[in-house]
């Protein structure tokens, strides 16, 4: 198809690239619109997916086409699907070492030599932690709130889009592109076709854990229902204590902070969540980086 014609993937591909990059204002405003960092990044993906599903089962002459979800939280599917590596969908901008067998890094920051049983540990412990342990209120799931009308003020993504969905787009994208073109960068990662059952599949973690904004954003309401993936629910709900029993070989700096010495009851600490703010870091905005924190 054409690139001309705004069906094919390249426009397709385009319209997240738009989004992404400030190309566009909110109404009435000068305020450029974020998809990204804010709890916008869930309901935005998903309508996304939603139209791209549309428009492709109209092409093919079916109306019932689903994109497929590729459930990197699951142990048996931590490994780019095979059809990754052939056309049409494969995409010679990716990074080849990561290829099968290699088992998939959900925290990537850059490459290690870690065994692949200790990697799928790893990565059903940092799931555990993003979805569960460390997101009891929607905000940390979902990011900060974003209305219209504020810009520049709302800049804390949620836990699953800091990890697993920015990291792995930089594990998918090329090691040979100065930002991992093409899944690595915003402005590139939907021509690849990974980028789609990426998404298929961060938009199931918020299924899986019901947070609606509005009835619209109900999947049973755009006639969307996920089949259940074998291991999703033990991988996501079922690890005790799930702690990494070695270390990784990253780059690291350390940092001590003095905890509180107040004590919240019970009650209090079920009614809200501590934050902890740390102030004066600067960091470039065109480069990745990672926190994690550690009690």
């Amino acid at each position: 198809m054409p690139d001309s014609d705004p069906r094919s993937f390249s426009r397709q591909a385009n319209i997240h690239c738009l989004y992404c990059t400030g190309a566009y204002d909110q109404p009435h405003s000068n305020l450029s619109i974020d998809i990204h960092r804010t709890w916008f990044f869930f309901p935005w993906h998903r309508m996304m997916l939603h139209f791209h599903e549309g428009i492709v089962g109209s092409l093919i002459g079916d109306d019932e086409f689903a994109l497929p979800f590729w459930n990197w939280d699951s142990p048996d599917a931590m490994t780019l699907p095979g059809w990754y590596m052939n056309e049409p969908c494969f995409d010679d901008q990716s990074d080849f070492s990561h290829f099968p067998p290699k088992v998939c890094d959900l925290n990537f920051l850059e490459d290690n030599d870690i065994e692949p049983e200790e990697q799928i540990h790893l990565n059903l412990a940092l799931m555990y932690k993003q979805v569960v342990s460390g997101a009891k209120k929607p905000e940390l799931f979902m990011g900060c709130p974003y209305k219209a009308g504020e810009g520049s003020v709302c800049d804390g993504p949620g836990t699953v889009e800091r990890a697993p969905h920015n990291t792995m787009h930089k594990w998918v994208g090329s090691n040979f592109q100065p930002k991992r073109e093409d899944m690595g960068a915003f402005y590139s990662a939907a021509r690849d076709p990974a980028f789609y059952t990426h998404h298929a599949n961060i938009d199931r973690l918020w299924e899986l854990v019901r947070i609606y904004v509005r009835d619209v954003l109900n999947t049973t309401k755009l006639r969307s229902v996920y089949e259940e993936a074998e291991y999703a629910s033990k991988a996501l709900y079922s690890i005790q204590n799930g702690q990494a029993s070695s270390e990784t070989k990253r780059k690291q700096n350390h940092i001590a902070i003095t905890a509180s010495k107040y004590n919240r009851r019970k009650q209090e600490k079920e009614e809200e969540e501590a934050f902890l703010v740390v102030h004066g870091i600067d960091v470039q905005s065109d480069e990745y980086v990672k926190f994690d924190e550690y009690s």
